[in-house]
């Protein structure tokens, strides 16, 4: 194009070449008289023209329309058609008002090592579960039945840990037989073989022994819900004291006290107060049901919780004291047998025993790797 000619797209041009690959909009047109760079995608040949604006289609200068082949040629298309009809179908996507041409780069490799990836978590399977049988205790009845009572140790372990253990210190001391055997010390290999099936009856035993209700979820689940009533309970007593409905020297020894058993007992107290003094129905934050579920409450965790010092023996059945004693007797047993071994261990590892033959109730955690220290580089220059 030479100078004075108009620069713009004819109505001819654009539906010639753009607007017939649909690229551009309806109501677009080249601007006259302005050149920029070119539209993305595409690059300035001889007789091409700037970018479009959104007004009304417009003759060119002096009311005719020009001529020749103006817009954009496909032959100079610098991406693939298909992606070029992508970007026109946003707005900004092909036409934009300062569009530059296309740089084509090239994307070198980067030398940086490859980023580690997590590999995602597998759960691992859980243990299986150990249960003991009848079998196991009728093994081991008769020595359990010899003990004397002063011998008898109380049981208060997890068996389920005594078990694993045991069997860790039996294979410890089967690997090294042979070692222990050259040290002279006379071992009953029997016995040591024989320690799982005494394990398996102290599970079996502890097993058919109830549950103490101080070391399951039942008592906190009481106190939980004890505390907010006897705190209700003795609100009300406070207040209606103040106007002589009972008496606040009362109140006040109900009060004092602390502890599970205090709790309780002081529920059961608050409500025969209540219920002696007519402490409820007008003027009261207290209602008649409340005071039946604190009286139920307080005697249900006095019947669960024993005070230092009282024995629970009276409140077992025959039933439950032979199983609680046949249960103490097998874990005496088990307890002896580790003795027994920790001697085993000693004559062949001495002072290092403990690493072979665990405590009864040990838990190990596995310890964290040390990480390595950078080694150092030596200074250059």
């Amino acid at each position: 194009m030479g100078p004075g000619e108009p620069t713009g797209c004819s109505q001819r041009g654009c539906d010639g070449s753009m607007r017939a690959n649909g690229m551009l909009p309806t109501g677009y047109e080249w601007v006259p008289g302005i050149q920029r760079d070119a539209p993305r995608g595409y690059e300035w040949v001889p007789g091409s023209f700037a970018d479009a604006a959104a007004v009304e289609p417009a003759p060119a200068p002096g009311g005719t329309q020009a001529s020749g082949d103006v817009g954009y040629s496909r032959r100079v298309f610098l991406l693939p058609i298909a992606l070029m009809v992508d970007l026109a179908s946003t707005a900004g996507g092909l036409i934009s008002p300062m569009a530059k041409p296309v740089k084509t780069t090239t994307t070198k490799p980067s030398s940086a090592a490859p980023k580690k990836t997590v590999k995602s978590l597998v759960a691992e399977p859980l243990a299986p579960v150990i249960e003991g049988n009848l079998d196991a205790v009728q093994i081991h009845r008769g020595r359990a039945a010899a003990l004397r009572l002063d011998e008898v140790l109380r049981f208060g372990a997890d068996p389920h840990l005594a078990h694993h253990n045991m069997l860790a210190a039996r294979a410890a001391l089967l690997a090294a037989r042979a070692d222990v055997d050259a040290t002279g010390f006379a071992v009953d290999w029997a016995r040591v073989e024989g320690v799982e099936s005494l394990a398996l009856a102290v599970i079996y035993a502890a097993g058919r022994v109830p549950a103490d209700p101080r070391t399951t979820g039942e008592l906190l689940a009481l106190l939980a819900e004890a505390r907010p009533l006897r705190a209700l309970l003795l609100s009300n007593a406070r207040t209606l004291s103040l106007v002589g409905r009972c008496s606040p020297e009362e109140v006040a020894r109900i009060e004092r006290g602390r502890g599970a058993v205090d709790s309780a007992t002081d529920l059961i107290d608050l409500a025969t107060l209540h219920a002696n003094r007519e402490l409820t129905g007008a003027g009261s934050a207290v209602t008649a049901a409340q005071l039946k579920r604190a009286k139920a409450l307080g005697t249900e965790i006095v019947q669960k919780v024993r005070p230092a010092g009282a024995s629970r023996a009276s409140a077992r059945t025959a039933d439950q004291q032979n199983a609680v004693a046949l249960r103490d007797r097998l874990w005496t047993l088990l307890v002896q047998t580790h003795d027994y071994f920790e001697r085993i261990a000693g004559a062949r590892w001495g002072r290092d025993l403990g690493k072979h033959v665990p405590r009864l109730q040990a838990r190990y955690v596995a310890k964290k790797r040390a990480k390595k220290s950078a080694e150092p580089v030596a200074p250059t220059g």
